[in-house]
């Protein structure tokens, strides 16, 4: 379960990027199929995909705005977090739109038109665009990363006297908590 509820935003966020994205490539794949019992069918999956995903991007949303206005910080990232924000909104608005527009759209012309289509594939950059300003928070500043305590690095030499007891007894040395500090709690 996570620590801080603002940690719930990468769990949903992948549902956010796997159905959406998975959504837009069955509409492409639709929309290159003559009509036929499968354009149906990836028509039928790519609904399903949009709509859940949508939905799913309201969670994704909501726990980021918790994550905006909770998550430890300093400055030297929250240029980027607005960012990241600002275009997470954009695309999620441009997704309901589309959502919307898949319910009207499938019972008033072909469908999905190329207009629909290349909407879609905009909306995807700006998924994808957003997921990589995302990461590039997590995995390059290390927002909401929790540091390990300060310990020993792995690889340090041990201390002379557990090398001696090493020598003396002809068995390892047992490794002190400190030593072991990266087995003493699950990762993350």
């Amino acid at each position: 379960m996570p620590q801080h509820i603002y940690q719930w935003h990468p769990i949903f966020v992948h549902f956010t990027i796997a159905l959406l994205a998975l959504g837009v490539v069955f509409y492409l794949v639709a929309a290159c199929l003559k009509p036929s019992q499968w354009r149906t069918r990836f028509v039928d999956a790519a609904e399903l995909d949009l709509w859940a995903g949508a939905a799913a991007t309201a969670l994704t949303v909501a726990f980021g705005w918790i994550a905006f206005e909770n998550v430890p910080h300093d400055d030297s990232v929250h240029e980027l977090m607005v960012r990241h924000r600002d275009l997470a909104l954009g695309t999620f608005a441009a997704f309901v739109v589309l959502t919307a527009i898949s319910v009207w759209h499938r019972r008033h012309m072909r469908y999905p038109s190329p207009l629909f289509t290349a909407g879609l594939l905009a909306a995807l950059a700006a998924l994808l665009a957003t997921g990589l300003l995302g990461g590039q928070l997590v995995y390059e500043h290390g927002l909401a990363v929790e540091r390990p305590v300060a310990g020993p690095k792995p690889g340090a030499a041990i201390k002379p006297e557990a090398a001696v007891t090493e020598k003396a007894s002809g068995q390892p040395a047992a490794k002190s908590a400190a030593q072991d500090h990266h087995h003493d709690h699950p990762h993350r």
